[in-house]
């Protein structure tokens, strides 16, 4: 178990203005229920303050650190003064106090987490060591999230709404990010039941594989053959012969359905795995981007 941060000077305590307290731009928020922040609010009411409000002082500043549901209601209620516990420091110690004492309530938004963690190490230029020696967490959660702030927005707000797990999140982020990754996503937030961690990390493992097989040995280009071309008779343009079907009928217009279809079915004949189909679904969009990239 990893120990947690020592606090080495003692703080110290002072009655401020609220309005002085600055908010980090980047910052983990502790979530509550509609009914808990009730509760909170009625303590408020009954007792006041309670805790102080946490902040490190850099200069004249004073950063939050922990407490911004208490210093809010003491702006929405114009109070006057609010305790203050401080010690010296910058605004990266307030946000490295900030991401250990959230985590310690285990209520936290895994986004803002990520978003912090990246802030740390590409803006402040901490190192993974450091966060892990200033904030007691674990050096595999510091990485995990690390490597889930470089995936698809979407993955992340997936993650937000508890749609997916970290576990899932995180093996997501091992595919580079592009039609990949969000085309195992969805097949992912569609699947009945949802699928685990160690499923998805087969898949994943299954699809880099097969993404480095084909960007070590790409295949050889195809000669050039002109391709005769009609006119959809729906939508008005021309279109190679291979995309119109029936009479005359562009696949755009006919759907997506059949093509789908037919795809699953010649997969199925070829005795592959559902597993192995959603790797090389997901690979397939992997190794058009990274060509994509090249060019």
């Amino acid at each position: 178990m990893s120990e947690k941060p020592q606090i080495k000077t003692k703080m110290k305590i002072v009655e401020l203005n609220p309005d002085v307290i600055k908010i980090p731009p980047i910052r983990v928020t502790s979530v509550w229920d509609p009914d808990e922040y009730e509760v909170f609010k009625a303590s408020l009411e009954a007792d006041g303050q309670g805790s102080a409000i946490i902040c490190v002082k850099e200069g004249e500043t004073y950063w939050l650190a922990d407490g911004l549901h208490r210093l809010q209601e003491a702006k929405l209620k114009a109070w006057p003064k609010v305790t203050v516990a401080f010690k010296e420091g910058t605004i990266v110690d307030a946000m490295l106090r900030n991401l250990y004492m959230n985590r310690l309530r285990g209520k936290t938004k895994a986004s803002e987490e990520v978003t912090l963690i990246r802030s740390l190490i590409e803006q402040h230029h901490l190192s993974m060591e450091d966060i892990q020696r200033r904030t007691g967490l674990s050096q595999d959660l510091i990485e995990q999230r690390e490597s889930i702030g470089k995936a698809l927005p979407e993955v992340q707000e997936s993650l937000d709404q508890d749609q997916i797990s970290l576990g899932v999140a995180y093996q997501l982020s091992r595919l580079p990010p592009g039609p990949g990754q969000l085309n195992l996503l969805m097949a992912l937030l569609q699947h009945i039941p949802p699928m685990t961690t160690k499923q998805v990390q087969a898949i994943v493992d299954e699809s880099l594989k097969i993404i480095a097989s084909q960007v070590n040995n790409p295949p050889p280009p195809k000669p050039e053959i002109p391709i005769p071309t009609y006119t959809c008779s729906l939508c008005g343009q021309k279109w190679p012969e291979g995309e119109v079907i029936g009479k005359n009928v562009c696949l755009s217009c006919f759907g997506l359905a059949k093509d789908y279809i037919q795809e699953l079915l010649k997969k199925r004949k070829e005795g592959k795995t559902p597993e192995q189909i959603l790797a090389e679904r997901a690979a397939e969009g992997a190794i058009a981007k990274l060509s994509q990239d090249s060019n």
